[in-house]
């Protein structure tokens, strides 16, 4: 019986996959997403890029949203937080499974090219495919950029 409490008492902290609250989605984004310099962007850093987007955060703001102390951004904010992290707006305004898990398969791969120095992979992300075949497509490629390094690791 205790299995299913933990279940539900996930899905309500936000760690259910695919199922995560707002906070659980920017530190996600923290983590995934880098800086040019290639370390994890910092609160500091994001809010110099949504203040030059023309939004206006503070730091201690979006450290509350970050941690989940409020939750009450405003869409001109989740708008300018999207484009620094190039995902859609909807990944931070929804919990839907299919975006959240587009999004993550997205960053994935993002972060598989930069582990392994790929600037670019020629793909059309979504030219005509469901958004099932763009994540399977996503997995794939991760999977073999990441089979690829640990290739070249070896020699």
């Amino acid at each position: 019986m205790a299995k299913p409490i933990r279940r539900a008492q996930k899905m309500l902290d936000g760690n259910a996959p695919h199922q995560r609250t707002l906070s659980a989605k920017i530190s996600h984004l923290f983590e995934m997403v880098r800086a040019e310099d290639g370390r994890k962007l910092t609160v500091k850093q994001a809010v110099a890029l949504i203040r030059e987007a023309g939004a206006e955060v503070s730091e201690s703001h979006l450290s509350e949203l970050r941690r989940g102390v409020k939750d009450n951004p405003t869409i001109r904010v989740l708008e300018a937080l999207a484009g620094v992290f190039q995902v859609p707006v909807a990944y931070l305004l929804r919990d839907e499974p299919d975006v959240v898990a587009l999004v993550d398969s997205r960053l994935e791969l993002r972060e598989a090219m930069r582990q392994a120095k790929v600037s670019h992979i020629s793909h059309a992300p979504d030219a005509g495919m469901s958004p099932d075949q763009q994540i399977e497509l996503n997995r794939f490629l991760t999977r073999l950029i990441r089979e690829e390094v640990v290739k070249q690791a070896r020699e």
